[in-house]
């Protein structure tokens, strides 16, 4: 049996590509930098698991929205952007993902998906609780992981670019 190239819900290719960078290249950088925000315990993140999934989701929608607004880029590089709106759309691909996670369970014979572990079992709670809120309704320490997701995004950006520039302007 062959490994899909995508998330089990078959919506999101792994090998998408944005900004010159696959999906899979995205996730481990994307990831790697929000356990480091917030002082996590570092792990890597395996493909087929409802987190790489959640990932996908969240960048498949984040980074479009991100190309189609360049210029919140260079706002962002100037420190005047509020990350708010890509924070919901963060937020809102979160949602989709738990629900299809939650709701066909696809790891129920088929070998390819992982199941949650029982540490990620305890939050179901939290959430389904999540999935019925709207984002304004999320409290400060809810809504930094969906901002962190999206810094991280900006910073890897951020740096790409500042890195192109000074081998541009090397002679």
């Amino acid at each position: 049996m062959n490994n899909p190239n995508e998330t089990a819900s078959k919506k999101y290719k792994y090998d998408t590509i944005y900004f010159n960078k696959p999906l899979y290249d995205w996730v481990p950088i994307v990831h790697n930098n929000v356990d480091l925000i917030n002082n996590w315990k570092k792990f890597d993140i395996k493909k087929y698991t409802y987190g790489y999934d959640n990932y996908i989701y969240v960048l498949s929608k984040v980074l479009p929205k991100i190309k189609q607004n360049k210029d919140d880029l260079f706002i962002y590089i100037g420190n005047q952007l509020s990350l708010d709106k890509y924070g919901k759309i963060a937020f809102k691909a979160h949602i989709k993902n738990y629900l299809y996670w939650r709701n066909n369970i696809p790891y129920d014979g088929n070998p390819i998906y992982e199941k949650p572990s029982k540490a990620k079992k305890r939050s179901e709670n939290f959430s389904d609780e999540l999935a019925l809120c709207t984002w304004e309704a999320l409290d400060s320490c809810q809504k930094d992981i969906y901002i962190d997701i999206v810094k991280s995004v900006f910073d890897y950006l951020k740096q790409v670019i500042i890195t192109e520039g000074i081998q541009n302007l090397s002679i």
